[in-house]
């Protein structure tokens, strides 16, 4: 599923400093038949993104996806021109979530 306008994803992003909710433009989610998930998404002006893959289930109409490794609820990363580089004082305090009914509508 892409999004070619903004949406709030993941609740909130906690920082070391302060608490910021974060804005996508842009987003693709892949849900495989056997229980894994990619997920990605970028920021309005393509400076940030979201990185997850890992298992996924549905709860309560939203598919919830528990990304693995050390990024427990997704990677921020910062980009630029020449590389990515990961914000790892950047962290959602829950899994992503995506409702059924964005995916449907889609």
């Amino acid at each position: 599923v892409q999004r070619l306008h903004l949406v709030s994803i993941g609740g909130e992003a906690e920082t070391s400093a302060t608490s910021a909710s974060c804005l996508f433009s842009a987003r693709c989610v892949a849900l495989f038949s056997d229980g894994r998930a990619a997920y990605c998404a970028i920021s309005p002006d393509g400076s940030r993104s979201v990185e997850a893959a890992g298992k996924w289930q549905v709860i309560n109409g939203q598919v919830v996806i528990h990304a693995e490794g050390p990024t427990q609820n997704g990677a921020h990363l910062q980009l630029t021109k020449l590389n990515a580089e990961l914000l790892p004082e950047v962290s959602y305090a829950e899994p992503i979530f995506v409702s059924l009914a964005e995916l449907e509508s889609d």
